[in-house]
Order: structure tokens, then C-alpha cells, then sequence
């Protein structure tokens, strides 16, 4: 894979880190919420689900970031 792509791709996948980011902060403010007015209810264990995937979604994102840093590198 060329330089140029390699750059292209890392500023993709930063661009989808501060998305996640702020996806993830907004999720914790709405379980922090159900946390306080449904402790235990449905709405909060999908809160929570979701918030797992994100959390999920998030590591894999750094990880991709931190292997197309390493392909930079090696180029």
C-alpha cells in the first residue's frame, strides 16, 4: 500500500476515533441517566449493551490507527 493511502486511511480512522469519542460520551450520559431514574430496568441493560459495543468498536478503531501508524513507519 502506497504512502498516500496509508495517510488517507490513518485520517479516516482518526476522524472515526473522534466521532466514537463523542458517541461514547453521549451514551455514558444517557446510562448515567437511566442509571439514576430506572435503575435495573430494560432500557438501561440495552443502555449498557450498547455502550459495551461502542466501547468495543472504539478499541478497535485505536487499533487500527496504532497499525497503520506502525505501516507509516516501516514505509
Amino acid at each position: 500500500m502506497d504512502r498516500a493511502t496509508l495517510l488517507n486511511q490513518l485520517a479516516t480512522t482518526e476522524r472515526h476515533i473522534a466521532e466514537g469519542n463523542e458517541h461514547l460520551r453521549r451514551q455514558r450520559l444517557v446510562v448515567a441517566a437511566l442509571k439514576r431514574r430506572h435503575p435495573g430496568s430494560e432500557r438501561l441493560k440495552r443502555a449498557l449493551a450498547m455502550l459495551d459495543t461502542m466501547e468495543r468498536k472504539q478499541r478497535d478503531h485505536l487499533a487500527e490507527r496504532d497499525r497503520l501508524k506502525g505501516m507509516l513507519e516501516q514505509s
